[in-house]
């Protein structure tokens, strides 16, 4: 918030706003999960190269 200097009124109001998580991933060509470790997600950036 402090970052784009908003409210937190207006800051839910973005998070609101947003299309849902399921949505975007149904959208989405590729999808990379980055909770993990950066080897786990280099992994499937090369995954999603070699599909591609």
């Amino acid at each position: 918030m402090q970052r784009n200097q908003l409210t937190l009124e207006q800051a839910q109001a973005r998070i609101s706003s947003q299309m849902p998580l399921k949505e975007k991933k149904k959208k989405a060509d590729i999808v990379l999960d980055n909770n993990s470790n950066i080897e786990k997600v280099l992994q499937q950036v090369d995954v999603a190269i070699f599909r591609y």
